[in-house]
């Protein structure tokens, strides 16, 4: 075997140990491990070379090795293997529906392009009848369908106004209850859990632990770091994250899609000793599901 070749699968078992035990990896265990057919001799000069290029860190001395965010890195990018779990473009409005609630209510239910559903309550001074609802359904998605959330407001909504004509006498409620719906859906919305599990080691620096509990207490924060997750499934590991709080973590995203394109974000943060391809593969699960579900239930409230 190629040295290269032997020093990327040492790094891998490294990896791949650690994240298993949470204990520093010696050459004898790594020889057992890889099963490669070497010398201890090599393979600590292997470890050697590693440390040098950065990719792993001896914790203490006379210990075996730990990865270093580098070496994640590496593993992620270029080892890793992941095993499917078996069994933002610009956001516009895809689709209005009303429904009647009362003699005198009904509700405008806004789905927007990025998968997000808003609804919003209105009152009218007439009878509300079926009929008048299907009315609304066909007039407004003549005039809403297809804009961009961020154009949905007041001038606009005069103009719809004026192309309604005389039915807009009927319609003021409905339209600012549209106009409403398409001011929330602009806002994204973060959903999290996990926090009341969260667990810090013994040595853990308490300003850093302060800093990440109030960087998930944050939903702004939290909502800009996501906005920017790649397209694709990806580990943001350590330092490559733009938040501080984040140094000593990694943050794994995947995208979930609405129509086939890439839309709202999962993601876990996590330690940097993570099973990456087991999160991975997760994650990638979560998304598909998510995106399915949502398809199906903007057909429903289309039919």
């Amino acid at each position: 075997m190629e040295p290269a070749a032997r020093r990327q699968n040492i790094l891998a078992a490294i990896v791949e140990s650690y994240i298993a035990t949470g204990e520093p990896v010696g050459s004898k265990s790594l020889i057992s491990e890889t099963g490669m057919n070497v010398s201890s001799a090599t393979v600590r000069n292997d470890m050697v070379e590693l440390t040098n290029r950065g990719y792993i860190v001896q914790p203490h001395t006379s210990a075996g090795r730990i990865p270093t965010a580098q070496g994640y890195r590496y593993y992620v990018d270029n080892v890793m293997q992941v095993k499917p779990i078996s069994g933002q473009g610009r956001q516009y409005i895809r689709h209005l529906r009303f429904i009647q609630t009362g003699a005198h209510s009904a509700m405008a239910v806004l789905i927007a392009s990025n998968g997000t559903i808003k609804t919003k309550l209105f009152r009218c001074e007439f009878l509300i009848t079926p009929e008048l609802m299907g009315i609304f359904d066909k007039a407004f998605n003549e005039i809403f369908t297809g804009v961009k959330l961020s154009s949905v407001n007041r001038p606009f909504i005069q103009t719809a106004a004026v192309r309604f004509g005389e039915m807009s006498l009927l319609m003021p409620s409905a339209l600012m209850a549209v106009q409403d719906a398409a001011e929330q859906a602009t806002t994204v919305s973060v959903y999290q859990s996990g926090r009341g599990k969260l667990a810090f080691s013994e040595d853990a620096d308490f300003r850093s632990a302060r800093r990440i509990i109030e960087f998930l207490n944050s939903p702004h924060d939290l909502a800009a770091t996501l906005e920017k997750s790649p397209q694709h499934t990806a580990a943001l590991i350590g330092r490559e994250n733009s938040r501080v709080e984040l140094a000593n973590y990694s943050l794994i995203s995947a995208r979930y899609k609405i129509d086939g394109s890439p839309s709202g974000v999962t993601a876990l943060i996590t330690p940097l000793r993570t099973d990456y391809a087991r999160n991975f593969a997760l994650l990638e699960c979560v998304a598909d599901c998510a995106g399915e579900l949502i398809d199906e239930l903007t057909d429903i409230k289309r039919e």
